[in-house]
């Protein structure tokens, strides 16, 4: 799909098997196995244009390949989040950004722009899970599906030119819709819809589990007799919805904060054909007022990214202690 992005990579040894693989119009990139080499050789690759939307940006390599992308010629345009701790975070990254030419953005103060996503050559729109942070690169679970459906890139675009120039007046724009997309704000219901559409499986990853509707799907799925699995980074934060889908049925596995592997890939994955996968986390603010976008794949389309998705999940779900309310 891009120079550089076509090979095949071995896991790390304790991260699970995970590899980068290509089903047509989509590839696969598991993180932190799969390094973050495509990641840079994606942005490196851009001959016309780059558009970039990220929470967070403090990662040299990238940021040099967007510079060099700008003083060849490229039209290069960022959009960085500065709510919540976003300005501290992304200062630097923002100063020598506008010092290069680049047009960088700030999102707006009054809401959280998580969407992690990158389009290249209006041809290809990389939807990740994960920040551009490189000290987390080692440790964090994490992937990126790189897309190169038209209609989906040019919705990821369109959507990257409205909230790039109503950044001006301190606003959003308004999200262009296309099959297979799923846009923050207005993401609590297709999360609920995929969360219920399961008939004997449910495998659930994200970095929060706090908004109720999710955690009322999940526990109504367990008590119909759907295998629900859960594998998460444990916090006090998520003891209230652990203790609701546990009671429902649901097995709920934790690795510890200070664990080697972090879970904050944000993922849906039902009767092993149907996944969502992106950057909205089970919360309410995630799912009502940020800016996010996850994707939807099926085995129809994707069957060996789908297949890898659930190999790790189980990898993560066996290394990792049943969570126990302690």
């Amino acid at each position: 799909m891009t120079a550089g992005c076509g090979g095949l990579s071995q896991a790390a040894s304790g991260t699970g098997q995970a590899t980068s693989v290509t089903d047509g119009a989509y590839q696969l990139i598991q993180e932190p196995a799969d390094g973050y080499q495509a990641i840079d050789d994606l942005i490196s690759s851009a001959h016309t244009a780059l558009d970039m939307t990220m929470y967070e940006f403090t990662d040299a390599t990238a940021l040099q390949a967007l510079i060099a992308d700008q003083q060849r010629g490229v039209q290069v345009r960022v959009l960085l989040d500065q709510d919540f701790a976003g300005r501290k975070t992304n200062l630097d990254t923002m100063n020598q950004l506008t010092a290069a030419g680049i047009a960088a953005k700030w999102a707006p103060t009054n809401v959280i722009v998580h969407q992690k996503s990158i389009v290249v050559d209006g041809t290809v729109a990389a939807i990740g899970t994960g920040n551009l942070t490189s000290r987390y690169y080692s440790t964090s679970r994490d992937a990126w599906i790189f897309d190169s459906s038209a209609p989906q890139v040019s919705a990821v675009e369109s959507t990257f030119d409205a909230d790039f120039d109503a950044a001006d007046n301190n606003e959003l724009g308004s999200a262009t819709q296309a099959d297979g997309l799923i846009w923050s704000p207005g993401a609590q219901q297709p999360m609920v819809t995929a969360i219920e559409s399961a008939q004997t499986s449910v495998d659930f990853t994200s970095e929060e589990l706090a908004d109720p509707a999710i955690i009322d799907a999940l526990a109504a799925d367990a008590s119909r007799g759907v295998n629900c699995r859960i594998v998460m980074t444990d916090s006090a934060s998520w003891k209230t919805g652990f203790t609701k889908v546990t009671a429902a049925g649901c097995q709920v596995h934790v690795y510890a904060p200070d664990a080697s592997l972090y879970i904050h890939e944000k993922q849906i994955l039902t009767d092993g054909t149907d996944l969502t996968i992106g950057s909205q986390n089970a919360s309410a603010s995630s799912l009502n007022r940020n800016r996010e976008l996850s994707i939807h794949l099926t085995t129809a389309t994707t069957p060996t990214i789908i297949s890898t998705v659930s190999s790790t999940f189980d990898q993560d779900f066996d290394a990792a202690p049943a969570w126990t309310g302690k």
